[in-house]
């Protein structure tokens, strides 16, 4: 098996650092006025929501996969 090394260039680390600025400011902007208790919930269900379209994604369907307590209640 070969293997091939792949880097960025400088150019290309200076754009990938000008995404990441970007894309931090966004994330900053999006969460704005949230709590860091509802910015824990917003995260775990978007886990959940990868995690449930990676699975439906497979012939062999499973249950949806959920982290912690799993589901959907009126508990906090």
């Amino acid at each position: 098996m070969r293997v091939i090394h792949v880097s960025l260039t400088e150019k290309g680390l200076a754009v990938e650092e000008a995404n990441r600025h970007h894309a931090d400011a966004t994330d900053r902007l999006a969460m704005t006025g949230m709590s860091d208790e509802e910015r824990e919930v917003l995260r775990n269900l978007l886990i959940r929501m990868r995690d449930n379209i990676a699975v439906g994604g497979s012939e062999n369907r499973h249950e949806p996969v959920t982290e912690g307590k799993g589901g959907f209640s009126d508990e906090e």
